[in-house]
């Protein structure tokens, strides 16, 4: 007689044979110690992965309004990663799959600086989102509407979260190279329109 278990992950079962009766106690035990601590570590970017790998796949499959509704959908979740696609999006289209040109038809510049702020307020909650939807800020404030006191503010606010990178264990994936790009270029920024370097 074989004992059956649950192998769980983020949002999805499956059951496999495990062990013959004279060790189901033992699996049985460590399956409810390991569901005790997988709830209780378990974060909302892990659980909210699937959904932002199935936009992921929609879009690789060129199912551009899909994978846009999945990422939307994924961001009113409050999922960060999630958020800077979406507002990305908003700001720049979408990608269409004939002529690599973007399809403006949703393109809204308030969307996109709403998105980007709230991935932004989740800071470093989902690694370098929130990093990303400041500098991409950065670049609507200081280019788009010619604001350069909101393009420097918002540099300041990117250098702060790239202190918070440095001190994450992998750095978020940034490169050392690329975080000193990103210090020297943030300093010279601020040095010309900001005043101090801090």
């Amino acid at each position: 007689m074989s004992v059956m278990f649950v192998a769980v992950r983020a949002k999805d079962c499956v059951l496999r044979p495990r062990a013959k009766r004279n060790g189901a106690m033992r699996i049985i035990l460590l399956l409810v110690i390991s569901l005790l601590v997988t709830w209780n570590t378990t974060d909302v970017a892990a659980v909210e992965k699937p959904l932002l790998m199935q936009a992921h796949q929609a879009m690789k499959d060129g199912h551009v309004k899909k994978g846009f509704g999945l990422y939307l959908k994924c961001a009113e979740e409050g999922n960060g990663t999630c958020m800077t696609y979406v507002a990305q999006y908003f700001w720049l289209g979408l990608p269409t799959k004939t002529d690599g040109k973007k399809d403006r038809s949703i393109v809204n510049l308030e969307k996109a600086i709403y998105w980007h702020k709230k991935s932004y307020e989740l800071g470093t909650k989902f690694c370098k989102s929130g990093f990303n939807s400041a500098l991409f800020l950065t670049q609507i404030y200081s280019g788009i509407k010619k604001d350069i006191d909101q393009g420097v503010a918002w540099v300041r606010k990117s250098k702060g979260l790239l202190e918070k990178i440095k001190r994450i264990d992998g750095q978020c994936g940034l490169s050392t190279k690329t975080i000193i790009r990103y210090e020297k270029r943030f300093n010279d920024i601020l040095s010309r329109y900001g005043g101090s370097r801090n």
